[in-house]
């Protein structure tokens, strides 16, 4: 299928045009790109490195920063998983 923008984007994008026809993508694409370019984002983007790249990937800092992956099963528990 074709990529659509969320429910919400068409109408918000209906409503900043006043119910005019405001191209949603236009909309979507500008309002993202106003977020990450927030000083919010600019002054936090380091931990989002950490926590993707970074120190926080393992051991103590991973366990500190709840960026551990969860034990959902384990082998033996699920039919054909054995490893």
């Amino acid at each position: 299928g074709d990529l659509r923008v969320p429910a919400w984007a068409e109408e918000a994008a209906a409503s900043a045009a006043g119910g005019g026809a405001k191209d949603p993508w236009v909309w979507f694409c500008a309002y993202h790109r106003e977020l990450l370019e927030s000083d919010e984002v600019s002054a936090n983007l380091h931990h989002w490195i950490d926590l993707n790249f970074g120190a926080c990937l393992a051991g103590d800092h991973a366990i500190a920063n709840m960026n551990v992956p969860l034990k959902l099963c384990r082998a033996g528990d699920v039919p054909g998983l054995d490893r």
